[in-house]
């Protein structure tokens, strides 16, 4: 699974993190920084969830 910033499409969270691998984001999380970016994401709706496929 790959999160991303669905304003800069680049991923918002580090791709070796706890947070990506799983998928899961609580509320309390936020806000935390775009890793691509550096804007603040403030909520989910900010955010893309999409699935990699990997061969």
């Amino acid at each position: 699974m790959v999160i991303t910033h669905k304003i800069c499409s680049g991923p918002a969270l580090e791709t070796n993190s706890l947070e990506s691998e799983t998928c899961t984001i609580l509320a309390e999380d936020f806000p935390f920084t775009c890793f691509t970016c550096l804007d603040e994401i403030i909520e989910q709706t900010e955010l893309r969830v999409s699935e990699e496929v990997r061969m």
